[in-house]
């Protein structure tokens, strides 16, 4: 499966050879649903470098609370930019949506989790649950405001 959303399938090519109607390979069918793309926007492999680096970082005594900022900023700059290189290796369009949505998505992951956020003594973690939640909700509506007009075509 790949990690870029399949927002439409392609126009199928008319040849005069039969195989010419299986061209792309991406039929209808295959589109991403909403569960395919809310999957999708979650960075897994950017969340997994977090939580190995969160682990590395818990395991130092007195490790700096900038330490923690500096790998949270760093991993949700790299989101979009690892979402762009794995639409351009899969041999896809980049997906607006996915470019916009991933850093936000990881954001969100880590304010539920605690990561930096947790070191201060505003930070409750039922309301990191509280976001995310919200979020969950949100993501497909900013994906139809983002692509509404990508998908018509």
């Amino acid at each position: 499966m790949p990690r870029t959303i399949v927002r439409r399938a392609p126009k199928v090519k008319v040849g005069i050879r039969a195989e010419a109607l299986a061209v792309e390979g991406i039929s209808e069918e295959d589109k991403d649903k909403f569960l395919a793309k809310l999957g999708k926007y979650i960075p897994a492999e950017i969340n997994a470098t977090f939580l190995f680096l969160h682990g590395i970082m818990n395991s130092i005594t007195n490790f700096p609370i900038l330490g923690y900022w500096m790998v949270f900023v760093a991993l949700t700059v790299f989101s979009p930019l690892y979402f762009w290189y794995v639409a351009l290796k899969e041999k896809q369009k980049p997906d607006k949506a996915q470019i916009a949505i991933s850093p936000v998505a990881f954001a969100i992951w880590v304010f539920a989790i605690g990561g930096p956020f947790a070191f201060y003594s505003w930070y409750v973690q039922a309301y990191g649950a509280i976001v995310l939640g919200i979020a969950t909700l949100a993501i497909p509506m900013v994906d139809f405001i983002i692509t509404r007009k990508t998908e018509k075509t």
